[in-house]
């Protein structure tokens, strides 16, 4: 980052702090005098707008993040590094901002030399195992991943029958099995497997579970489907048919923003928030799944949890369909991360998806490397004790 960037930075005030917690934080993970580290487990939605979860706000019905949310700490202005889907999950794994690791839009990949989390959990003997949507050049093994199973590599959009491969594939677009399961429901039974794995081989682990909800199609089974009435869905304030800028021909046509017509109607927005409000509570419902299967296998007080999404999405605001904007819409995300015996509580100063590395890497006792993401101390600190 240059001289004139980082003045900009600073002018704007968008100081990317990071998550990650100072040393104190690890004495309320890990007892005193224990060689044990956390698990982790992060669970990634799809397109999922920060407006769509209970917890902020939003009448989408998520219980189960919304009890995360109530025992976690909530990070109510997180944003993405980029409002498309690769870049911004390459942020997540390298804790650099996309143009730096090579990744401005779909289809890069990234620097050989950038940092990646998971090789420094590998290394530092974690599991390190990976389910779900893999949306990045090559597979998870190439970036330290040491197990997975079903990833998602892109060919189909189809929830009910997804096309997966298995970790020691190699990627192939539009190849791979398809699996006779809704594709959330798939990537929660692998993940709870992925967890029994690791746990049966007495070794710590760190396991994503990136869904592939909330992208589209915003199709659901019941009773999700129809839980939500068109005619009751209230439309965003912002809300409007077409946007307050000069489109061309490419953004109006680009696959995202053609699932609606042009200019949107009140009637189809409407539809469509049903749709995906119904696909929103599913995910719910699956995420409830692995933490009663975390609580079954009394695994719970000994995880830490981290729900964040890729990007957010628009579904009228603006005019917009689509994501790719720097509209609120679009670049604001949920962010839960819940800490055993760390009080519940909310931060309202900005965090990004940068900030997620080092949060990992000292989530896990590990060096954090020089990246891009910053941290104010506190958010996860131990209250004193008598």
């Amino acid at each position: 980052m240059n001289d004139t960037e980082s003045s900009f930075l600073r002018k704007t005030g968008i100081r990317l702090h990071a998550l990650r917690t100072v040393l104190i934080f690890l004495g309320a993970v890990v007892p005193a005098g224990s060689a044990e580290r956390p698990n982790i487990l992060l669970i990634l939605s799809d397109d999922h707008s920060a407006h769509e979860v209970g917890y902020n706000g939003g009448v989408v019905r998520t219980p189960n993040l919304d009890g995360l949310a109530r025992a976690g700490v909530i990070f109510e202005n997180a944003f993405t590094t980029n409002p498309i889907g690769q870049p911004a999950r390459a942020s997540i794994l390298t804790g650099m901002d996309p143009w730096a690791v090579g990744v401005p839009g779909n289809g890069g990949k990234i620097a050989a030399a950038a940092p990646r989390w998971p090789r420094l959990l590998a290394a530092a003997g974690y599991d390190v195992f990976y389910t779900g949507k893999w949306h990045q050049d090559g597979v998870p093994r190439d970036h330290g991943f040491t197990g997975g199973a079903n990833i998602h590599v892109g060919g189909s959009f189809d929830h009910f029958n997804p096309l997966v491969i298995q970790f020691d594939d190699a990627k192939v677009r539009g190849r791979g099995s398809v699996i006779d399961s809704f594709s959330s429901e798939l990537f929660v039974d692998t993940g709870l497997e992925l967890i029994e794995r690791a746990t049966d081989a007495g070794r710590s682990w760190c396991v994503v579970v990136a869904f592939t909800a909330m992208h589209d199609p915003w199709v659901s089974p019941e009773p999700f489907a129809s839980m939500y009435d068109p005619a009751r869905m209230e439309l965003r304030p912002n809300f409007m048919p077409r946007p307050p800028f000069t489109i061309t021909e490419k953004f109006r046509t680009i696959r995202d923003q053609a699932q609606l017509p042009f200019p949107v109607t009140k009637a189809s927005v409407k539809k469509a928030l049903a749709d995906y409000r119904g696909q929103v509570s599913h995910l719910d419902a699956q995420v409830g799944r692995l933490l009663r299967g975390l609580a079954e296998r009394r695994l719970d007080d000994h995880t830490v949890i981290i729900f964040t999404a890729s990007q957010g999405y628009s579904i009228g605001s603006h005019g917009v369909v689509a994501k790719q904007t720097m509209y609120e819409e679009g670049i604001r995300v949920p962010l839960v991360v819940h800490v055993p015996l760390v009080p519940a509580r909310t931060v309202r100063e900005l965090v990004s998806h940068v900030d997620l590395f080092p949060t990992i890497c000292e989530l896990a006792g590990v060096r954090v490397p020089p990246v891009d993401g910053r941290s104010p101390p506190g958010p996860f600190a131990r209250p004193p004790t008598s």
